[in-house]
């Protein structure tokens, strides 16, 4: 009787779902549902951007100067007493790297201010106007500083900090330097380099810019002198100069302002820099270094007043200019020039028309590139006292407008201030960039489309640069200084602008949060779809940043990404650390398959809760091909009703199997490294065309995601276990196997009970 019952007692355990009949399957008819565990303690809080920003946190003078690097940007100015040049890193993070702003050029007792400074590789290089008290000359100054840490690594020795940039004229005075990184031989491949600076220097004999050409020294850290060269003549007085390194060759371009027959004109010329000298790299009668190219006349070569230029190299090595000249008299429009690398000039003797209007004045033009083949400028136009913003985009090839004119696109119908509603547009239109009204007597279809046009008050002096790296369609940020809120004070606001054209917030956002009034301002992308507004403020001599993220000032953390690869796909996994709630955050994932993709693709948005996606659209079987991951964080924020986006996380590298196997040597990679699996330099930084896809390449439909787990529904690891992994038998013996993390502790109890009466009646049988 006793062997009858502990049979039927195991053949209970083997024939029926031990955790179905104990512990319930959260079934309706199931009177003990199942109860998830207690959720794991809130991560802790990681705030990222609690902007804006104090970039100075000594008393900081207004002639700052920005940059960007490897997605943080650099601030160098002077102190209010002109003492010295400092400098500070507003890291991705919205933090300012060192704590306290270190010194980078330094002669005590002298007054240093003009400072300025350009990259090389992992270093800031800069430079400054210092009055040396014991000379009685102002002088160029220089120091080389690393991108990390800020550190001086020239002439740092006492209260003097950085070098004397070498072969200036002692008898001579040096004012507002710039400078620039340039090779020192055409051969392209950057073997050797020097710095190139730009300077007025007054002599007895006139004024005149002098290039001054140096190079790092072969020993200790030291610059050595290479040459100086005279690139105008001394008949003209010279204002607002600048110099720009050609990276496909030594080549440099020098562009200046200068006054003739009582206008201010523009000029440029290009120099070819080897090892021991500089030369002209354009001929011709009027093209010799001491003269340059003026830059915008009319049709018969009279001269046009010119001023608020902005320049930028593109792709080819040409010179693109943008600036406001005075095509009739007392009337100020905004051309483009295109000054090929021969010389000539692209849009003609006047440039080409970024906006003409009659009754207006355009000023401060400001211009990014947009692709390889566009350019957008925004710029500032007064009508009837007030200021308002307006833009244009521009072929490259030819100069012509892409909104307005040359689009076909009529006087769009703005939405009216305070709604939401696009608008609407006569066909073959583009939609309208603007969420307020313009003066009624603008001319949209003349002069550009509004950008920032607010009745009642003023928007002047914009700046606008690229911000994203990963979306097909591109994003733009500008910003204006705006006194919308006081009159008799302006703060910088901001907004972001599609490639088409399309505002892309319903309300501006303002970046200068301080008190008082605030300018002048600095605008850097960080290539993630965000900018960092840079600007000084007079009330406590402080420069301050602050974050446009989609038009939030917020950003959350950029999630930790991991990835696996079955036969259904590639399963890519995420974990975030946020000062936010999960069921506030969002995720988007991106894609770029090699020899598909010469970018980042927008993959798909992912609900808040939910922290993997299987992408079935990749090919597990021959060829093999490299696919790279990046997921990015975003919420929407309340405050301004926008999106805001992290950083994107640090890629992810799948190679697929030849074999049609999962391939287990790229699981869960974190793009910690190099080799496969790992970020190492992939494609994207190094900015290579990718390879040709393979012909067998395709792709596949994305399955359908499975259903969503019910919170009263047991999970898998719960249902229908074989009794093969709760009892096994060896040699007549009875063993117990209980797979961690399966049971609860009363159904454990219980199991472990039957075993036991089981095992007991056993032995007592025999």
């Amino acid at each position: 009787m006793k062997r009858f019952i502990s049979v039927l007692l195991l053949t209970l355990l083997v024939s029926f779902d031990v955790s179905t009949v104990l512990a319930g399957d959260g079934s309706p008819d199931d009177p003990t549902p199942y109860e998830p565990p207690d959720p794991p303690p809130p991560p802790p809080i990681i705030y990222e951007w609690q902007g804006p920003a104090k970039v100075a946190v000594l008393s900081a003078a207004s002639d700052f100067k920005t940059g960007t690097l490897n997605e943080n940007t650099y601030v160098v100015t002077s102190t209010s007493n002109h003492a010295y040049i400092t400098g500070k890193i507003i890291a991705s993070n919205g933090k300012t790297v060192p704590n306290d702003p270190p010194v980078l050029i330094r002669k005590n007792p002298d007054q240093i201010i003009n400072p300025d400074f350009t990259f090389n590789g992992n270093e800031v290089v800069v430079a400054a106007e210092l009055n040396n008290s014991t000379s009685g000359h102002f002088e160029i100054w220089m120091n080389i500083v690393s991108a990390g840490s800020l550190s001086s690594m020239l002439g740092s020795s006492g209260t003097t900090i950085g070098l004397k940039v070498p072969g200036q004229d002692g008898s001579s005075n040096y004012h507002k330097p710039k400078v620039s990184k340039t090779l020192l031989d055409n051969n392209g491949d950057d073997t050797e380099y020097g710095y190139g600076f730009l300077a007025l220097k007054e002599s007895s004999t006139g004024s005149a810019l002098q290039f001054l050409l140096a190079r790092a020294g072969d020993g200790d850290p030291s610059i050595e002198f290479v040459s100086a060269v005279d690139i105008t003549n001394q008949t003209y007085p010279k204002d607002n100069w600048n110099i720009i390194s050609e990276k496909l060759s030594s080549d440099v371009y020098t562009i200046w302002e200068q006054t003739e027959g009582g206008i201010t004109i523009l000029k440029v010329s290009r120099l070819a820099n080897n090892h021991n000298n500089v030369s002209p790299a354009w001929t011709g009668s009027s093209q010799f270094i001491n003269d340059g190219i003026t830059v915008f006349t009319n049709e018969s070569g009279t001269l046009l007043p010119t001023s608020d230029y902005q320049f930028k190299l593109d792709k080819d090595g040409n010179l693109i200019i943008v600036a406001s000249v005075e095509i009739v008299p007392g009337n100020k429009d905004v051309r483009l020039q295109k000054i090929n690398t021969d010389g000539t000039r692209s849009f003609g003797n006047s440039g080409a028309i970024v906006t003409e209007t009659e009754f207006f004045n355009e000023t401060k033009p400001s211009m990014t590139f947009i692709g390889a083949t566009a350019v957008v400028v925004a710029w500032e136009r007064t009508e009837g006292g007030q200021k308002d913003i307006y833009g244009q985009k521009l072929h490259l090839s030819d100069g012509s407008r892409m909104w307005g004119i040359n689009s076909g696109m009529t006087q769009p119908v703005v939405r009216p201030v305070g709604t939401t509603n696009p608008g609407s547009l006569s066909p073959g239109g583009t939609p309208p960039i603007s969420g307020r009204l313009p003066p009624s007597t603008s001319t949209v279809f003349q002069g550009g489309l509004p950008i920032a046009v607010l009745p009642g008050s003023e928007q002047h002096s914009p700046k606008i640069v690229l911000s994203t790296e990963f979306d097909t369609s591109f994003r733009l940020v500008i910003s204006w200084l705006d006194n919308r809120d006081n009159p008799s004070e302006n703060k910088m606001y901001s907004n972001g602008l599609s490639g088409e054209g399309v505002l892309l917030n319903n309300s501006d956002l303002k970046l200068g949060t301080t008190n008082g009034t605030q300018g002048p301002t600095g605008l850097e992308p960080n290539f993630s779809g965000d900018a960092v507004g840079v600007y000084f403020s007079p009330v406590d001599n402080n420069i301050y940043a602050n974050l446009d993220n989609n038009g939030s000032t917020i950003r959350p953390s950029a999630p930790d990404i991991t990835s696996t690869q079955s036969s259904q796909g590639v399963t890519v996994s995420w974990q975030v650390v946020s000062n936010f709630s999960v069921n506030q955050i969002g995720f988007r994932v991106y894609r770029r398959v090699n020899g598909i993709n010469s970018t980042f693709q927008q993959l798909a948005n992912v609900d808040p809760g939910t922290f993997t996606y299987l992408d079935g659209q990749v090919q597990l079987f021959s060829p093999a091909t490299t696919v790279f991951y990046k997921v990015a964080s975003f919420i929407n924020d309340t405050n301004t009703g926008n999106t805001a986006f992290s950083n994107p996380s640090a890629q992810i590298q799948i190679v697929t199997p030849t074999n049609g196997q999962p391939n287990g040597n790229y699981t869960n990679n974190n793009g910690g490294g190099s080799g496969p699996g790992s970020a190492g330099e992939s494609e994207l930084e190094k900015g290579e065309a990718p390879e040709n896809p393979g012909e067998n390449s395709q792709f596949i439909p994305d399955p359908p995601p499975p259903p969503p787990a019910s919170n009263n529904t047991a999970p898998s690891s719960h249902k229908k276990k074989n009794v093969s992994s709760i009892l096994g038998c060896s040699n007549g013996k009875a063993s117990v196997h209980i797979p961690r993390n399966s049971y609860s502790p009363v159904q454990l109890s219980i199991i472990i009970s039957l075993l036991i009466i089981s095992c007991r009646l056993i032995l007592k049988s025999r």
